[in-house]
This record gives C-alpha cells, structure tokens and sequence, in this order.
C-alpha cells in the first residue's frame, strides 16, 4: 500500500484458460477502497470447448455466460450511472 502496509492475499489454484480467480485477502485492505465504486453488469466466458470450463464454474457457484469461440477469452462490461465499459 501507499503508506507502507503490508499488503497480503491468497490466490486459487493457477489454472489455465478463462477461468476467473478468487481472492482471498485475509485481514489485509482491499486495494479499492477510496477508488469510485463501479458495478459488474455482465461477464462473459469464451472457449474452444465451453463444456471443458464449465465444470469448474460450477464448483465455484459462478454463474457465467459460456460461449464458443476461437480462443479463450473473459468479457466484462463495468459502469456507474450511465456509461458502461467493456473490458476483454
């Protein structure tokens, strides 16, 4: 952190493809706070193989649009008021 803390967090299990990650941050501050709050509007997964992602979404009780396509890839549209942001 900026002023010097400490900051330390546990990741999953590295995986490969589009598969999201968690964060674990312990006791640590999450790095957004006093960063402008934004919402998640949708997030999007695409694959080769979808079917192959979508046991391990599963297990993590993620409910994520899965899609075929030509390489692996995480879509994500952000916003506040009235302008969304599409990340990929």
């Amino acid at each position: 952190m900026p002023d010097g803390t400490l900051s330390t967090w546990r990741l999953t299990p590295n995986r490969s493809g589009p598969l999201p990650f968690l964060i674990d941050w312990g006791s640590a501050a999450h790095p957004s706070v006093g960063l402008p709050v934004v919402s998640l509007r949708s997030m999007g997964i695409t694959h080769p193989a979808p079917e192959t992602i979508r046991l391990a979404l599963a297990a993590l009780g993620a409910s994520v649009t899965t899609r075929p396509g030509e390489r692996p890839a995480l879509l994500a549209e952000i916003g506040a008021a009235d302008r969304t942001f599409t990340l990929t």
